[in-house]
């Protein structure tokens, strides 16, 4: 039993993820962190931790992902074979009061798919036998957000916190230009770990903190996005989290856009639960939102256009709407100050056609 319900050890959900992978050739990952740990840590050498001829990090580095690999050696996953999602389904499940909503979750099973050839996110409409479900997104998407996410980290520092120490800002101005090679080209990551571990314990702690929380809250927009769509065609959950739902609409058209929004909705106000309870706090989820979506504009094809979907510029507006009505006048201006040389920097880098579309 867990919080009240029980799991079941294998959903038919989790048998149709390896099933699928197998099919399609893919060796998908039980423990993604875990295996992937291996693989670095099988890059091991007298000198450090060497990947494509780079030397990743030092003995600090190499220490603290020995610790890591041993944890998650330990560690069982049960609703999904991602550490991070398992993590945000239990956080939820903790925080969460309401039975029905905590059942559908935890039919759940995510699955973080390592092909690059498949779409972000997406979750069956159809329940399998067991009323089991599966969410699916890839591991090339949350990498970019944590790219991503770290790009808005070290623009904190740079514009906030470094003012008085040159040394330490051109420490910045460097791991700025790495962040966006590695956003550019995913197959060359040169990554900031060897930076990180020359800043002093409080300075590397509070970019670390802030790192986490907000990729966290990125990683749970796209998961329960994904959950948001099981919710909102149920209409008792869905008047719980105040929207309409878009089974009643006959405009096919109509009501694929409103299941986008209201799960984006739905998702916002999840987020909103963990984060917005602590006003310390509550603009990393937020962050996280915006950063979450900033980072679907980078490959998208639809930015200012519908297609199936609303266009990633008004999903962007309306989740600025949603964090304004949260915010106050001085949180609001510095979050969105930040985000906006987030945007800034992508759009060097970017094919975007409107390099100032997160401002409309």
């Amino acid at each position: 039993m867990l919080y009240g319900l029980e799991i079941a050890m294998s959903k038919q959900a989790e048998g149709v993820f390896f099933s699928e992978a197998y099919h399609n050739g893919e060796t998908e990952r039980s423990n993604w962190q875990r295996e992937v740990l291996r693989n670095v840590l099988s890059s091991m050498t007298e000198n450090g931790i060497i990947i494509n001829g780079r030397n990743i990090g030092d003995s600090n580095f190499v220490a603290k992902l020995e610790r890591l690999q041993e944890e998650l050696d330990n560690y069982e996953l049960t609703l999904s074979n991602d550490l991070t999602s398992e993590i945000i389904l239990m956080c939820f499940l903790q925080n969460e009061t309401n039975e029905e909503v905590k059942e559908l979750v935890l039919k759940s099973w995510v699955g973080l798919w390592d092909s690059p050839s498949f779409i972000n996110a997406c979750v069956n409409k159809q329940d399998f036998y067991d009323g089991s479900y599966l969410v699916k997104y890839t591991s090339e998407f949350q990498i970019l957000l944590r790219k991503v996410t770290e790009l808005f980290c070290t623009l904190i520092f740079t514009l906030d916190f470094a003012e008085d120490a040159d040394k330490v800002l051109e420490s910045f101005a460097q791991m700025l230009a790495i962040e966006l090679h590695d956003i550019e080209f995913d197959e060359d990551e040169i990554g900031i770990n060897a930076y990180l571990s020359l800043f002093p314990t409080r300075l590397r702690d509070t970019y670390e903190e802030i790192f986490q929380k907000c990729f966290f809250a990125g990683c749970m927009f796209i998961i329960f996005h994904e959950i948001g769509h099981k919710i909102e065609v149920n209409e008792g959950l869905a008047r719980l989290y105040n929207v309409n739902p878009s089974i009643h609409l006959t405009d096919q058209h109509k009501k694929e856009l409103t299941s986008e929004y209201n799960a984006d909705l739905i998702s916002m106000k999840i987020i909103d639960s963990i984060f917005g309870q602590n006003e310390a706090i509550d603009w990393l989820g937020y962050a996280g939102i915006l950063l979450c979506i900033m980072t679907l504009a980078i490959k998208s094809k639809n930015l200012t256009i519908d297609t199936n979907h609303p266009s990633i510029q008004k999903r962007y507006i309306c989740a600025k709407d949603y964090i304004q009505n949260k915010l106050g006048d001085s949180s609001e201006r510095v979050l969105f100050r930040r985000l906006n040389a987030v945007g800034i920097m992508l759009s060097s880098i970017t094919k975007w056609e409107d390099n100032e579309w997160w401002n409309k």
